[in-house]
């Protein structure tokens, strides 16, 4: 198990990305790969008069938005050896991606390896209970491996593509 507070993002593709600090930092220190603009997200800080990167009602709004648009926050809480997972609604794919990223946590992520008894609280926006499962209840079932990168290396997801993709996740 893992002594820090781990952060992590999933993308809508399902890449694992780790969060050095704080989730807010990595939006604002690379907005482009959130599909925003350093200028949308300053606006966002103003409208709540609040300085950049403050975790305040700005955080909150940026951060709803990219939950809303597919995204995925994780949290590790070290003192209950637990992940807090923030998802608007839980979908086959969202499911498939906590998967891969319970096996990857199992496996290890950055050096941080965490227990087979690490529970998942899976959280909406609301933060109303989903569900919550162990890693090791995780892994039992199907899932498709994910990459674990970091910010810089994320490669945004085309408006297009994302449009097929999830048409397809629909059809399935």
């Amino acid at each position: 198990m893992s002594v820090g507070s781990e952060g992590y993002w999933v993308s809508p593709k399902g890449d694992i990305i780790t969060v050095p600090h704080r989730h807010i930092n990595t939006v604002v220190d690379h907005p482009e790969k959130f599909n925003l603009t350093k200028e949308e997200v300053k606006k966002v800080f103003e409208k709540h008069k609040e300085p950049l990167g403050f975790e305040g009602f700005a955080r909150e709004e940026i951060m709803t938005n990219l939950i809303k648009d597919d995204w995925i926050r994780i949290r590790y809480i070290p003192r209950s050896d637990s992940f807090t997972v923030q998802v608007d609604k839980m979908t086959v794919t969202k499911k498939n991606q906590l998967y891969s990223f319970a096996h990857e946590a199992l496996k290890g992520i950055g050096g941080a390896k965490y227990s087979p008894n690490t529970e998942l609280k899976i959280l909406d926006l609301g933060m109303r209970d989903l569900d919550k499962l162990s890693l090791s209840e995780a892994i039992e079932y199907e899932f498709k491996s994910a990459s674990v990168i970091g910010i810089q290396d994320y490669v945004v997801e085309s408006k297009l593509a994302r449009i097929k993709r999830k048409v397809l996740e629909k059809l399935r």
